[in-house]
């Protein structure tokens, strides 16, 4: 405080220790925790970086086995290109016959991935044999729909204008649906690509993918060089269709999310594990779509590290979050196509289960360290639970809980000693704090200095309250009967000052003092001091209704209120010690409780608390007062409730507020000198508040007042 209220205690300050339970935990988690974690941890990395080197080799594997996969579906298919052409070769005469069509058919159904074969000459002249699927039937209705094989020749150039293909139709081979039909046509197979690289090259050729205008699907053009003689007569050509390869994709895929494609030198997406995935329709017509126009955004980030997967899987984090195993591999020069084939795959496909079993065994594992910690805890909260229920009682005195709770005796001699030494502190300070403001007892034994004399100067509010009457009444009640409704009153207003976390100073016979604002300071005294008294007078006026009830004498009580800077403290001497106000603030709440008396009020509130509060407050103002002791008036005020307050106890009442609104102009007008418009004012409320005495008074001052203004002076 201001002038030292307070001595160093012998003791300096205890620094923070560890209850015993929680240090034997403590212990115990330092010396078996981190090797626990350190193994645990250590083999999580070591299979997770086997795994994940397991991952690398089936990629590879994986790289490897789909080149040499589609490499073999072209192989197979070159091989029977081959054995038709060397009997194209050996009579060319003989595809001009419809008996050809047998030996193009069988080679047609050697290999699924063979969509069309076909033998073309130089002089124009085609014959061909296609599956009928349901995308070709549908392209033309003259096609029977029962048919499955398709079967048509296209006339040399030599025809000129009448060139037509001709076509029939099968459903089983070789037996054909009647006579067909033919149409004008001048398609020629000397323009196709692998025609092109067949004739220049005479060695097998792989044409680029396209899309079968008939099926909608993507295929590839195989052709392999018809020699005779030394001259290039024609190719054996095939339509090869990628869906096979999308299917191998599909079926063969490295782990259960991962995705496999191939993709060429214009980064068009040659085959997906879904044919439909890398298609896409661009003015009305199907063409492939690139890698960066995939939905899937795995492979188009995965393009990005392309470089360097090669031949060396790589790993990053995608934008989902999830790491993503990334191989790419183009295929050999032998095979002709600068394609590459890209394997994207996540890796807790291949690591997830691992890390499922790690987060199980790390679950086993904490819950098996839990449960020993529990067991710790409870052996070592057996052998301490005496000590921490007096520790913990400590910590209860601290908040000022008295209360003391059995506890079983312990065994231990010098626990039990202990025990019955805190049960003693406990009744004494219980006992101490009943005769001391609770504030007081809070400082005293947190702080843990002793408590010497000493004032500060503070702000507070002062609550000032008796009962009217009191001395008389006691002298005619009995003893016991008075001391009953006097607990009965202490009761409300105490509760009332405490519920507003009001310190009580002392009582004097039937009279309270309290303060707000100390030993604790608050910004809210005032309000909170307001409230206290709104309350006490509602409660006391409960109570006078029930003693009435009773048949018991009805006591009046009243309050005052003020708000000043006054000396709080330690007043007294070295051995007895007093926490108490004075100052001129003291007087004058003392006196506004008795100016009730004056005005048959019940709350008397200074002018300080009104500029205080303001509008917080609902008042009824009297008028100005000289208090005995202060040479300046006061504006005396009868406080009425609070305004804007949802607890019905405080909330001032709508006659009330009425009554204190048309008071303050009738002030208003007394000080102004307008005794006349003051004198209306009153009799205005009286007329709507007959029963109201205080009104009353004021009204009979006002017309005392202006009878002696009219009075004539004396000559």
């Amino acid at each position: 405080m201001a002038h030292g209220s307070t001595a160093e205690a012998p003791a300096g300050p205890v620094k923070p220790r560890l209850r015993l339970g929680s240090a034997v935990m403590l212990v115990f988690a330092l010396l078996s925790l981190p090797p626990l974690f350190f193994v645990l941890i250590y083999g999580q990395r070591r299979n997770e970086a086997a795994i994940v080197a397991s991952l690398d080799r089936q990629l590879h594997v994986t790289q490897v086995q789909s080149v040499e996969a589609v490499s073999n579906l072209v192989g197979a298919v070159g091989k029977v290109l081959a054995v038709v052409g060397h009997v194209v070769a050996s009579d060319p005469a003989y595809f001009r016959t419809e008996d050809s069509y047998g030996l193009l058919w069988q080679g047609l159904v050697s290999a699924d991935q063979i969509d069309a074969v076909y033998v073309s000459f130089e002089n124009g002249y085609h014959r061909v044999v296609t599956r009928l699927d349901d995308d070709r039937r549908g392209a033309n209705p003259l096609i029977p729909q029962a048919a499955n094989w398709h079967a048509s020749y296209v006339d040399d150039f030599s025809t000129g204008s009448l060139r037509s293909r001709h076509r029939r139709f099968s459903a089983e081979w070789p037996t054909f649906l009647g006579p067909g039909f033919s149409v004008p046509t001048t398609f020629d197979v000397r323009t196709t690509a692998h025609y092109v690289a067949a004739k220049q090259t005479h060695h097998l050729a792989v044409g680029d993918p396209y899309i079968n205008p008939e099926t909608g699907a993507p295929v590839m053009g195989i052709g392999w060089p018809v020699m005779r003689r030394g001259q290039f007569i024609g190719f054996v050509g095939a339509g090869m269709t990628l869906n096979v390869v999308s299917a191998y994709l599909r079926d063969h895929r490295v782990s259960a999310h991962s995705v496999t494609c191939i993709i060429d030198q214009e980064g068009r997406v040659i085959a997906h594990p879904d044919p439909t995935a890398g298609l896409q329709v661009v003015a009305g017509q199907k063409v492939f779509k690139r890698v960066h126009e995939l939905t899937d955004r795995r492979l188009v980030e995965a393009m990005a590290y392309r470089q360097r997967a090669r031949m060396a899987p790589v790993r990053f984090v995608a934008s989902t979050g999830d790491e993503l195993s990334v191989a790419s591999a183009p295929f050999p020069t032998a095979f002709g196509k600068q394609w590459e084939i890209m394997i994207v795959a996540p890796t807790d496909d291949f690591v997830g289960d691992l890390k499922a079993t790690n987060r199980a065994v790390s679950t086993i594992i904490m819950l098996l360290i839990l449960s020993e910690l529990v067991l710790i805890y409870f052996l070592a909260r057996n052998l301490s639970r005496h000590i921490e229920t007096i520790s913990n009682r400590f910590q209860a005195i601290r908040a000022l809980d008295f209360v003391d709770s059995p506890a079983e005796p312990s065994r231990i001699g010098e626990i039990a000693e202990l025990q019955n030494g805190f049960r003693l502190l406990v009744n004494a300070l219980g006992s101490f704090a009943k005769f001391v403001p609770l504030g007081v007892v809070r400082q005293f034994v947190s702080s843990g200095h002793a408590i010497v004399p000493g004032v500060e100067a503070k702000v507070v509010t002062i609550f000032f309250c008796d009962l009217e009457g009191f001395s008389s009444r006691s002298e005619t009640m009995q003893p016991d009967d008075l001391l009953d409704q006097l607990t009965e009153y202490f009761s409300a207003i105490t509760t009332a000052i405490a519920q507003e976390g009001g310190t009580i100073d002392k009582f004097i016979g039937d009279a309270v003092m309290a303060l707000w604002g100390a030993p604790t300071s608050s910004e809210d005294h005032s309000l909170r001091a307001c409230a206290a008294a709104v309350r006490a007078k509602r409660r006391m006026e409960d109570l006078c209704q029930s003693w009435m009830a009773e048949g018991r004498p009805v006591m009046r009580m009243r309050i005052g209120l003020h708000t000043a800077e006054v000396l709080v403290g330690n007043i007294g001497s070295v051995e007895r010690l007093s926490y108490t106000a004075i100052g001129d603030g003291v007087n004058v709440a003392s006196r506004l409780e008795g100016v009730n008396k004056l005005f048959g009020t019940t709350i008397c509130i200074s002018d300080s608390i009104q500029e205080a509060l303001g509008d917080q407050i609902v008042a009824r103002p009297l008028r100005t007062l000289t208090v005995k002791g202060r040479s300046q008036d006061i504006m005396v005020s009868e406080l009425l409730g609070l305004s804007g307050q949802d607890d019905p106890e405080v909330a001032a009442r709508p006659d009330e507020i009425a009554i204190a609104t048309r008071s303050a102009v009738a002030v208003s007008r007394r000080l102004l000198g307008d005794v006349a418009g003051c004198i209306t004012e009153y009799r205005a409320i009286l007329d709507d508040h007959p029963g109201d005495s205080t009104t009353q008074l004021l009204l009979d001052e006002v017309l005392t007042e202006g009878r002696h203004q009219q009075a004539p002076s004396p000559s």
